[in-house]
């Protein structure tokens, strides 16, 4: 009996195995200029640059759950909302970016935030360029206005984003709610690298912001060396959060984990996990298992 249940499983196996190699169940979540996929037109001049792309984080909604956005050279941000087969461009009555850095959506909180640069960016046009919030409708954001450096100087007015630095960049991260925790113990965590030379784009400064209200309001918490991190226009470019609250940064330099409180992942400075010596590049990760209590492991 064993060994025909032993035969069986394995014939299953091997038969859902084939299915998968026979038939072209995986798509590109690519941006194309039809509405619906077309496997001999993979987009065109100004729609195949992807500096973002991330899923909606709500999981209340079962309708809700397939949504993506993403960010493009150019042209702002894109939504799909049936996993990636089609897409439109939504309304986001305000919002003036284009050039992405980071992008953020969660339909349980009811919240979208963006950060962006804009094309050929000046001083003359820096007002397109910012920390925008909205709501999980997609059919507005608002930019934060007042938010400014130590030295007073105006925040988010230059962000290094996907399109200058050459890869995907997303500097946006959330604790994932686990069950009664509060908007203060999630904060919404922002990374702003601001590039000062607008011709050869280095990364300048660093700085965290957080937002212990669901987007209300903005804090910055601390200010990271350039030079523990980037490297001319490669700086930051993954943030992953634990359900514990822990912070993974990732990107030119290495990777870097948190040492604050759930309510301040950055209260005291990050500390570098990989690699053990020297430098090396970081593009994405993420964290497995743990709880909100206990630690998570992280694959980079």
């Amino acid at each position: 009996m064993l060994g025909c249940l032993k035969a069986a499983l394995s014939a299953l196996v091997g038969l859902v195995s084939a299915n998968l190699h026979a038939q072209s169940n995986w798509l590109p979540v690519h941006h194309r200029y039809k509405p619906v996929y077309d496997a001999q037109a993979i987009g065109n001049r100004g729609l195949q640059y992807q500096s973002v792309v991330v899923w909606n984080e709500g999981t209340n909604d079962p309708d809700k759950r397939g949504w993506i956005v993403t960010g493009q050279d150019e042209n702002g941000v894109r939504l799909s909302t049936d996993y990636g087969a089609t897409w439109t461009n939504p309304r986001l009555a305000g919002m003036f970016c284009s050039r992405m850095a980071g992008l953020y959506l969660n339909t349980d909180d009811d919240i979208f935030v963006a950060v962006g640069d804009a094309f050929g960016n000046t001083l003359a046009i820096g007002g397109y360029t910012g920390l925008y919030v909205g709501d999980s409708s997609l059919l507005s954001a608002k930019r934060v206005e007042g938010l400014v450096h130590p030295d007073n100087s105006r925040a988010f007015i230059q962000v290094m984003n996907g399109a200058q630095a050459g890869r995907n960049i997303n500097c946006i991260a959330r604790r994932p709610q686990t069950g009664g925790l509060t908007h203060a113990e999630r904060p919404i965590i922002v990374i702003e690298q601001e590039r000062t030379d607008l011709v050869a784009d280095p990364i300048s400064r660093i700085f965290v912001w957080l937002s212990p209200d669901n987007g209300a309001t903005w804090n910055m918490v601390r200010e990271l060396p350039v030079a523990d991190y980037a490297t001319g226009a490669d700086g930051i470019f993954q943030v992953a959060v634990a359900p514990n609250g822990d912070v993974l940064l990732m990107g030119q330099k290495g990777a870097f984990r948190s040492n604050g409180t759930a309510e301040n992942p950055f209260a005291s400075a990050p500390t570098k996990v990989y690699p053990a010596s020297g430098d090396q590049v970081v593009s994405s990760g993420y964290f497995f298992g743990g709880t909100a209590t206990t630690p998570s492991g992280a694959r980079i």
